[in-house]
């Protein structure tokens, strides 16, 4: 038998070998990287969601003037229509002609006034 073969089967080198290296196959090292890459996982996560949030207030804001001057153009037309509808009933002819093309066109006229749509802040 040669030396390294000696080296290879002596139980007692490898386990000298294996007292050295324990310490460094300790799972704090990893556990420890793991803990770190979840935490600034969800520091990032974190981030993204209050910007995407802030941005999501800054867009809604910004739509508030077109959505209440929609509202108030769907209520003036709303309010016309019903004027148009109750000439027709009343025998208008002319009003009788604009409320059956709309008919023909798919557009129903609510002789009973609508609710506002509910707002939500």
């Amino acid at each position: 038998m040669s030396t390294e073969e000696t080296r290879d089967t002596d139980p007692v080198d490898g386990e000298d070998e294996e007292r050295n290296w324990s310490p460094l196959l300790s799972p704090f090292i990893p556990l420890l990287l793991l803990a770190l890459v979840v935490t600034g996982w969800f520091a990032f996560e974190t981030t993204q969601l209050l910007r995407e949030r802030e941005s999501l207030r800054t867009t809604r804001a910004a739509q508030e003037k077109n959505v209440l001057e929609s509202t108030k153009l769907r209520r003036t037309v709303e309010s016309i229509t019903r004027g148009t509808l109750e000439l027709a009933n009343n025998g208008n002819a002319g009003a009788r002609l604009i409320v059956d093309e709309l008919k023909r066109r798919g557009i129903t006229i609510n002789a009973n006034p609508t609710s506002p749509p509910p707002t939500t802040k």
